[in-house]
């Protein structure tokens, strides 16, 4: 038998069993840890993307919303202020989150005063233009020889008195009004602050929706109807949207040359935070993943982050299970062979 003696053949027969054994075992231990890593990283992107619709369904319900707004307020022919807040009650826009809801119509500013008496007849106080500050301001010289979009209607009003008269044409957010036009889409604005004061600092967004009339091939531009979103009470709708919250979210504006960043973050017990926000390479773990969504012509990526306990929920003990059971399984087989082995040759030697 190849030089060896009996028993040291039986022997190594034994041991090339218990490898066998062994190597088998680590086979299926691998394929089982394969297979429960694979399922771990499916449910971690179902998880991922149910989060990332979640607040897409959120996002699409309110466009449905402000279109609604759009044809049953400007394009019905009468443009009021009674109709006006017929129409936003009837849309059933939660104020909640939207701070208010508005409608700028494009102005001659040589009819700025008929204006202004047209809306006194209606309750409205006189109208006066007024133009935001930054690189985009319309200096008020200037308005006299424009065409200006100054917010007539607002609501509610007696919370949002400051933005009447507000020229959308100027400030910060003129680019994106422009856009909205030139494209004939809805638009949203960078975040920005919509309140500041001693007490707070609101942080927020505005909706452009343009309205045109006219056929398409001969269409005329009439204003926007825009709403104004604060981004607090929003996140957490869309937070509640998608609960029961089973991981960390961060959402980071990667829009254009002029990305916000992270901008909104909530954790598994539904807190949002707007502020001390982490950094992308902070909130990040192996098990992170990241889901890219367009509305409103702005790139948002989503970060979802698995929690702790949900993780602990879907690990298995099963394959470490299978390698115990088929290592004892080969040692005892080897060892059995091997007794059995050795039992023959004493009978045969006997």
């Amino acid at each position: 038998m190849l030089g060896f003696s009996r028993p040291t053949f039986q022997r190594i027969k034994a041991l090339l069993i218990f490898l066998g054994g062994m190597v088998l075992s680590l086979f299926v231990f691998w394929l089982l840890q394969f297979r429960a890593s694979t399922e771990l990283k499916n449910q971690i992107d179902r998880l991922a993307k149910r989060t990332a619709e979640a607040i897409e369904t959120r996002l699409r319900n309110h466009t449905e919303i402000l279109l609604d707004l759009r044809d049953t307020f400007v394009l019905s022919g009468e443009t009021s202020y009674e109709k006006f807040l017929a129409s936003v009650r009837a849309s059933q826009i939660n104020i909640g989150s939207v701070s208010s809801i508005e409608w700028a119509p494009l102005v001659a500013a040589t009819d700025l005063p008929l204006l202004s008496a047209h809306l006194q007849t209606q309750g409205l106080p006189a109208l006066t233009v007024t133009t935001g500050a930054g690189p985009n301001r319309i200096a008020a010289a200037a308005i006299e020889n424009a065409s200006v979009q100054p917010v007539i209607y607002v609501d509610p009003f007696e919370p949002n008195r400051r933005v009447y008269g507000f020229n959308i044409l100027s400030g910060l957010n003129r680019p994106h009004v422009e856009r909205s036009r030139d494209l004939g889409t809805i638009v949203m604005s960078r975040l920005t602050v919509l309140i500041r004061s001693a007490e707070q600092e609101q942080l927020g967004f505005a909706l452009y929706v343009p309205v045109f009339a006219g056929e398409i091939e001969n269409h005329r531009f009439l204003g926007h109807i825009v709403s104004v979103v604060e981004l607090g009470e929003f996140a957490q709708k869309v937070a509640d949207d998608v609960a029961p919250h089973d991981a960390d979210v961060l959402i980071v504006d990667r829009t254009g040359s002029g990305a916000e960043g992270p901008f909104v973050t909530w954790n598994t017990a539904g807190r949002v935070s707007l502020r001390a926000l982490p950094s992308i390479s902070e909130f990040s773990d192996p098990f992170t993943r990241a889901v890219s969504i367009t509305h409103w012509q702005r790139d948002w990526q989503i970060l979802v982050r698995p929690s702790t306990s949900w993780l602990e929920e879907r690990k298995t003990s099963r394959p470490a299970r299978v390698l115990v059971v088929g290592l004892a399984l080969s040692l005892l087989g080897s060892a059995l062979m091997y007794r059995n082995n050795r039992t023959q040759s004493k009978d045969t030697s006997a």
